[in-house]
């Protein structure tokens, strides 16, 4: 059956939608319709017959002798079925009274028919679809919602969007056998060795997948970017922003800040960042010294990368620039520098010397391309006063 697990019944949904009054759902394994050639007890999620109620237990369906699936309240109790409620009132004859198909003998409590005009649903469902989509007379199931990936759905006049909203609830006379069980997880939703827990609090989401470190998404399915260049060009509606990128080496996760709009054709990760304020904690924090801050809670007034990391960006990378007040004003070419990595390369500078760069402005002082700049890092990192944000080309 592919990506379906699940089948439901419903009555007139067509003018009452989803009620969960004369309804059942089960997992498609425990009653395969289109294989169920004899009668028995067996498992479902949910089943509600004229009020009565039960989750995870069994109930007596009877397709024998050729007639159309349905349940038979009535002789639950004699096969020794766990939902026997229901047989309370049951419609008493020979053959017993037939619920959500067949219908030879009815009882019009019942909602699928309650009149000549009521009418029966059966249903093929999946735990993770969320929502649907119509396009003429093709409907599209979505794993997601607008909710949960609006980055993901975008608006054609041809589409109708519809969100499944649904909600569980319980009548008076609900007799509870055992612990609510969806299943869900039975299908192994969760790829890339995320592991599955099932929920019940709240009808849509029917469980949750804990990913390996890295991987991400509902389901796991998407892999961590171990650059901002990759996770930018993954996400190709990606913007400048904090982004959680991914250390092969530790197999952890860490925050930076990503630049891919500023100056067209770089792409810059931030590799440190710190106030006026803190600028005596960096004062003697050349950048081949390991003095790693904040990676795991970015924050422009006091970061930077460990050493490790910086040295993999250095080692993909062709530029370095040093911006003032960038998360307030964003790119500003006075108080600026950038310069080829290897001309000044900040990850091994440990000498005073004049450096070539690309451009560079102090108070107002501009010079391009020929500039020759005298930078010192004997024992200090490289300073420029408010706030200062050394970034890397990737």
């Amino acid at each position: 059956m592919g990506q379906v697990s699940s089948l439901s019944t419903t009555y007139d949904f067509n003018t009452e939608e989803l009620q969960y009054k004369d309804y059942f759902r089960a997992k498609l394994s425990n009653i395969d319709v289109l294989r169920l050639r004899s009668e028995g007890c067996k498992t479902v999620e949910l089943i509600s017959i004229r009020g009565y109620n039960c989750t995870g237990c069994t109930a007596f369906f009877y397709p024998k002798d050729g007639n159309h699936v349905h349940t038979d309240s009535y002789w639950a109790p004699v096969v020794k079925c766990r939902f026997t409620s229901a047989s309370a009132d049951a419609v008493q004859s020979p053959g017993g009274e037939d619920d959500f198909g067949c219908y030879q003998t009815v009882n019009p409590v019942h909602k699928c028919v309650s009149s000549d005009d009521s009418t029966t649903q059966w249903w093929f469902g999946s735990c993770k679809c969320q929502a649907y989509q119509m396009r003429q007379n093709r409907c599209e199931l979505l794993d997601d919602d607008r909710i949960s990936a609006p980055g993901d759905f975008l608006e054609e006049k041809e589409y109708m969007y519809y969100d499944m909203n649904r909600e569980y609830t319980c009548a008076e006379r609900a007799e509870k056998e055992q612990p609510l069980i969806n299943q869900c997880c039975n299908q192994n939703p969760c790829a890339n060795g995320g592991t599955c827990t099932e929920l019940f609090e709240d009808a849509k989401n029917k469980f949750n997948c804990t990913c390996a470190v890295e991987y991400y998404g509902r389901f796991c399915q998407k892999r961590r970017a171990t650059s901002c260049k990759e996770q930018l060009q993954k996400n190709g509606g990606s913007t400048s922003g904090v982004y959680q990128l991914f250390d092969p080496t530790t197999i952890s996760t860490y925050e930076v800040f990503c630049d891919a709009i500023s100056e067209k054709g770089f792409v810059w990760t931030l590799i440190e960042s710190f106030s006026r304020r803190s600028k005596n904690e960096f004062t003697d924090k050349p950048f081949y010294k390991d003095y790693a801050i904040n990676q795991d809670a970015f924050t422009w007034s006091k970061f930077r990368l460990s050493l490790p990391r910086m040295v993999a960006t250095a080692n993909r990378s062709t530029h370095v620039r040093a911006t003032c007040n960038f998360n307030s004003e964003e790119l500003q070419y006075r108080d600026y520098f950038r310069a080829k990595l290897s001309a000044i390369d900040v990850m091994r500078l440990s000498f005073t010397g004049c450096k070539k760069v690309e451009f560079i402005s102090i108070r107002g002082y501009n010079s391009l391309t020929v500039l020759a700049a005298r930078l010192s890092s004997s024992n200090r990192t490289v300073f420029m006063p408010i706030l200062i944000h050394i970034m890397l080309n990737r």
